[in-house]
């Protein structure tokens, strides 16, 4: 009996880029019906985003502290593998780590698919168009290499530019210059439905070729890995928290001024699930930060708090003072 392929759609994008809320938009319009998983790859050590997507009716497999393409490499594939097996799913949806290299992603999903029943569905590529004019001049190769092997490209946080900065036909011209053919799709997520979207990336992937589709390469760093990836990854570090008393929303703005204030070093992300008071009006705080803004929004989250940072020279002792651990 023919084994059915299985879908793979690989949701990447730089750090806040938006990958996690369109993952999101798939699920309740585009994937309705389907069985999906979901393998998703942190660069800190404790996981946010599986919380977030739990109770979502789908299957999560979290990847934490480790890069895909060399120390977590072997766990990738044994988790597609998992996946495959034991929910059997008709979708698999990954969402690497906001510094991954799409090269270094398609590489393991064109090993597993030697012996599993696999398909490259999709590669989308999430850029958060407000933080782009900030992004392309001080994030690195991740940010462009992502843009530059992208089979499609969405624009996250349109309604948010700021003109002044960058207009919306200069960006998309930027994008141009490190990719020139790959679809981008600016419409604001809130005005199109999550099928429309997936759909356009589908015919931006038929039209890809077979030259595209995953294969094998070899890719050696001759280094060793801390926690922190440090010599792999531009520099970029990562400071993990976890808490048990309550959040205050003034003690919640308080992170946010310091992250941004650059006391703890240059802060490209942080993001966190932070139990709230009891008078607060909500379970806990939902922190998202990127790159000097900072959005905050009530969740019904039950479990401990957990906050990750990510960025350049992190200042951890900075960090620990101000969160009195």
């Amino acid at each position: 009996m023919e084994q059915t392929v299985v879908k793979i759609d690989i949701i990447a994008g730089f750090l806040g880029a938006g990958k996690t809320t369109l993952i999101n938009k798939l699920l309740n319009e585009a994937y309705k019906g389907e069985r999906v998983a979901l393998l998703e790859n942190e660069f800190g050590e404790i996981g946010i985003d599986g919380d977030l997507l739990q109770g979502s009716g789908i299957a999560v497999k979290e990847l934490s502290n480790g890069c895909i393409c060399c120390t977590l490499q072997t766990d990738f594939i044994k988790g597609i593998q998992e996946l495959v097996e034991t929910w059997k799913p008709e979708r698999i949806l990954i969402e690497p780590t906001g510094i991954a290299q799409i090269s270094d992603v398609l590489s393991p999903c064109g090993k597993a698919a030697a012996s599993l029943p696999l398909e490259i569905n999709s590669v989308i590529t999430v850029v958060n168009a407000e933080s782009y004019p900030a992004l392309i001049s001080v994030a690195g190769e991740f940010f462009t290499n992502q843009i530059s092997h992208a089979w499609f490209i969405a624009l996250s946080a349109v309604q948010d530019i700021h003109d002044d900065e960058m207009t919306l036909a200069e960006m998309t011209a930027s994008i141009r210059s490190l990719n020139p053919t790959t679809p981008i799709y600016t419409e604001p997520w809130d005005t199109i439905d999550g099928l429309t979207l997936l759909t356009a990336a589908e015919e931006a992937a038929a039209e890809q070729g077979d030259h595209d589709h995953p294969h094998e390469h070899n890719h050696e760093h001759h280094h060793n890995h801390d926690h922190h990836h440090e010599d792999d990854t531009g520099g970029f570090t990562s400071a993990s928290f976890r808490f048990k008393s309550p959040w205050t929303a003034e003690r919640v703005r308080g992170l946010a001024d310091i992250l941004k204030s650059g006391d703890c070093g240059e802060v490209f992300r942080a993001k966190g699930l932070l139990p709230a008071e009891e008078n607060a009006g909500t379970a806990a705080f939902k922190f998202d930060y990127v790159y000097g803004t900072t959005t905050v929004s009530g969740i019904d989250y039950p479990g401990e708090g957990k906050l990750v940072v990510i960025g350049r020279a992190l200042k951890t002792d900075r960090l620990e003072r101000y969160l009195s651990l």
